[in-house]
């Protein structure tokens, strides 16, 4: 087993720290080890812990029983440690705006995002 491995705890306080106000809708489910919330309030995203594996998996969901894992072609890291999390986080984030308008993108950094 992998030591830098993270626990649920720690990935809920890396997600929810990672994205911050741009994820609501806050999900978390300690039994089925996952984290959800909505990106910039249009992508339902989720992740998980698998721990009878040790992977690390993440997802943005597109109805019942689909979702997308690759992002601009690429896979999020199976990796459970902080790191390669993170690294996944800003391939997902940066997969969100890339499919956002430009117009939108600026309203909500505006509007939600400025201090």
């Amino acid at each position: 087993m992998n030591d830098s491995r993270v626990s649920h705890q720690e990935l809920i306080s890396l997600v929810y720290g990672y994205f911050g106000r741009k994820a609501s809708t806050r999900v978390v489910d300690s039994v089925k080890q996952t984290v959800s919330c909505v990106l910039y309030e249009s992508f339902e995203f989720e992740c998980v812990l698998d721990n009878e594996y040790g992977t690390f998996g993440a997802a943005v969901l597109a109805g019942a029983n689909l979702s997308t894992i690759k992002f601009l072609g690429q896979k999020a890291s199976l990796n459970p440690d902080p790191d390669s999390i993170r690294a996944s986080l800003e391939l997902v984030e940066r997969w969100c705006r890339l499919r956002l308008p430009d117009k939108f993108l600026e309203e909500y950094d505006r509007r939600v995002l400025a201090p």
